[in-house]
């Protein structure tokens, strides 16, 4: 077994990644800062090294004696930070991280992407593959990771590093602790604040994303981009799996593109004074409405042997992850408790 480390490691991808290599018997560091939330990494054996990916010689401590790296560090949000703090980790967070596995002689480093950097279609077809990359993206978040790995790939190219990506689309599931934005888009629908629009999404599983970044340290061809995708659907039918599971109806709004910079943050005003909390920005509004996050699957199953679970599973998981986390008002759980029963896997 090797000895690794995860950087970004207490994040919704690093702890449920953190969790599957203890459980594959490996030997994890776990990069963190000392205010970083643990909670995600309660009741498992890491190695905590206090540092942060924009301090150079923190990481390369932290990576000294280790085999692999997986670089998962990234503030994954639409809202509530400034672009700064989005931008600098994902931008020069990399470049640190890529420079210190070369100086420690690190044998791989998978970085983690996402389907953000491959981009969005206008229609439901043709669907993309890893030789795409968003030309437009509209929030800093997709901007930012797009430019990390460029950035990653350049750097890997100049140092000689060994590296592959893992580019997971929107990502639901357990030990989401703080509410990364794709979780807020099924809070919503819960809670009363989420409605769909014309597109298409795919929404994969945080603990097929974990195994995913496992099966790219093993099988990944050096220099090559995955895409960890489940299956793809109208946004309106995954609204639909919400009710099939929950009872709760979902509205619909059949709001074209042209109309999006005054209806979106009229909507947003509205719901704010009625005291709901997960609100579309108008950033995501431009990047997502009307559009397909669609993906082919075939390169990462072919060359991986990656499987992703159905995504009527997925989502009734979060929906449990919501229920019994402390994430929804108190009306809600208690509507949802009875039928939505906890993971018995969950601290």
């Amino acid at each position: 077994m090797a000895k690794l480390l995860v950087t970004g490691a207490n994040g919704h991808v690093g702890s449920n990644l953190c969790r599957l290599l203890v459980d594959e018997g490996h030997d994890v560091v776990a990069l963190v800062r000392k205010s970083s939330d643990l909670r995600g990494l309660e009741g498992i054996d890491v190695d905590y090294k206090h540092g942060d990916v924009l301090d150079s010689e923190s990481v390369r401590a932290a990576a000294r004696g280790v085999q692999s790296v997986f670089n998962v560090a990234a503030v994954h949000a639409t809202s509530g930070h400034s672009v700064e703090e989005i931008m600098r980790p994902a931008v020069e967070g990399v470049e640190n991280v890529l420079r210190a596995a070369a100086a420690e002689g690190v044998q791989r480093v998978v970085h983690t992407s996402t389907t953000g950097a491959i981009g969005l279609s206008h229609s439901s077809g043709p669907l993309l593959d890893e030789t795409h990359w968003h030309d437009d993206p509209q929030t800093t978040y997709f901007q930012a990771k797009t430019k990390s790995e460029r950035i990653a790939w350049q750097v890997a190219d100049e140092l000689g590093i060994d590296m592959v990506t893992v580019n997971p689309t929107g990502i639901l599931g357990q030990y989401d602790h703080r509410i990364t934005p794709t979780t807020k888009l099924v809070r919503g629908f819960l809670e009363g604040s989420g409605m769909t629009a014309q597109g298409g999404v795919n929404f994969v599983d945080v603990r097929d994303v974990a195994r995913g970044h496992l099966l790219a340290l093993q099988k990944g061809r050096r220099g090559e981009r995955y895409m960890l995708v489940a299956e793809n659907h109208e946004l309106r039918d995954f609204a639909s799996m919400v009710t099939e599971l929950t009872g709760i109806k979902v509205s619909h709004a059949p709001l074209p593109r042209w109309m999006i910079p005054v209806a979106i943050p009229s909507t947003g005003l509205l719901m704010r004074a009625l005291g709901k909390k997960d609100i579309l920005t108008l950033q995501e509004a431009r990047e997502f409405i009307g559009r397909w996050g669609w993906f082919d699957p075939s390169k990462s199953k072919d060359e991986l042997g990656f499987e992703a679970r159905p995504t009527r599973e997925t989502l009734d998981h979060t929906i449990r992850w919501l229920v019994h986390s402390g994430a929804l008002s108190p009306k809600d759980e208690k509507r949802l408790r009875e039928k939505c029963p906890p993971d018995p896997a969950w601290n």
